[in-house]
């Protein structure tokens, strides 16, 4: 489309930046380029706030995945626990179960052991001494910091992280729908 120069009146194309024959600047072409480029660089505003949450869920849903394997790791530590306890060093119910209650305490470790290692390193070697040398007094505080352990590290800690892994990956389904809605 040919347009006349404010300028000299020559005629030339919309598309030129300024007239050919006197160089007066397209001031239409110019304006509507700087309005393009405002849109465009609010469209890019918002798809990088829009991921940017999405980052945000899909690390706390990739980060629940620990919690989750304190659980599972709970429970094989309780059964190879108690199965050692009973066929290697005592037919009885209550001390199986104690063992396996230790061994379930560390197999749900992963996350505080990755918190604090020296600290759960310590117990861990004063738990293993008081459990095969039977120091009564010991051991009695022992059975019961290693329940309460397990009971957090094992049951609660991991239900919190499937509860949060849930919440995390259904935000993430909206974002990725606000993303394509977007597009």
């Amino acid at each position: 489309m040919l347009i006349n120069c404010k300028e000299c009146g020559y005629k030339y194309s919309s598309e030129a930046e300024k007239c050919p024959k006197c160089g007066m600047p397209n001031k239409d072409l110019m304006e509507s380029r700087r309005k393009v480029q405002q849109l465009q660089q609010k469209k890019n505003q918002i798809r990088q706030e829009i991921n940017n949450r999405y980052n945000y869920w899909k690390n706390i849903h990739d980060n629940q995945v620990l919690l989750m394997i304190g659980f599972f790791g709970m429970l094989i530590g309780f059964a190879v626990g108690y199965g050692i306890s009973y066929f290697f060093i005592t037919k009885n119910v209550t001390d199986c179960i104690n063992g396996g209650i230790l061994f379930a305490f560390f197999g749900s470790m992963p996350i505080p052991f990755a918190l604090k290692p020296p600290l759960f390193g310590a117990f861990a070697v004063y738990a293993i001494v008081a459990e095969f040398l039977k120091w009564n007094t010991a051991k009695v505080v022992t059975d019961k910091v290693l329940l309460v352990g397990t009971i957090l590290f094992g049951l609660v800690i991991p239900a919190y992280g499937f509860y949060t892994s849930g919440k995390a990956w259904n935000q993430m389904k909206l974002i990725e729908e606000e993303l394509r809605n977007q597009e």
